[in-house]
């Protein structure tokens, strides 16, 4: 089966929907800003990684260690995301990066590790097990790409005075104006 048809027949706008109605909706404001170009773009990243991350789920399920070949397509995925917004991630430091981007919208990992240990305890029983297995890998790929995408529009808007840093030290402050200068 080529790919173009294993992701037709995988229902991703349905996976989509029940993702983001599971998100906070700070996530699916800023993901309905997205230009219908680059969702189309963003849609192909984080669908194409997790058809694969669910392929890899389902052929591996009662093989050990496989969440380390499932996290690195999620990396990559998470890099290609990153690559669309032109922005430069460093590999070495994604594990910050995906700290920063669950605390940003106030989500934690408990959910992600709740659905991921009951993945591992259904794992071995075959089918059941490959299934799980798959839902599991599919959706938190799902999760994943989507924070990131939201995280990346965030950061793109234009910033308001409000939600300007307020200045650490004297050095980021702007320089004051000249007294001698005054009207």
């Amino acid at each position: 089966m080529q790919t173009d048809q294993l992701l037709k027949w995988i229902p991703f706008d349905l996976i989509k929907q029940r993702v983001l109605a599971f998100l906070p909706n700070a996530v699916t404001d800023y993901l309905q800003q997205i230009p219908v170009d680059r969702e189309l773009k963003l849609n192909a990243i984080i669908h194409g990684a997790a058809a694969t991350a669910g392929g890899v789920g389902f052929f591996t399920a009662q093989i050990p260690g496989d969440r380390l070949v499932i996290g690195g397509i999620q990396a990559a995925m998470m890099l290609a995301i990153a690559r669309e917004y032109k922005v430069t991630l460093d590999p070495a430091k994604l594990e910050t990066f995906l700290t920063t981007l669950l605390m940003e919208f106030g989500l934690s990992l408990v959910g992600i590790f709740g659905a991921e240990m009951v993945a591992q305890v259904l794992k071995y029983i075959p089918g059941i097990g490959n299934l799980a297995n798959t839902g599991t890998a599919i959706a938190i790929t799902e999760i994943l790409g989507w924070i990131t995408v939201a995280y990346f529009e965030k950061v793109n808007q234009p910033a308001t005075p409000e939600d300007q840093p307020v200045a650490a030290t004297r050095e980021d402050l702007p320089p004051a104006a000249d007294p001698s200068n005054s009207n």
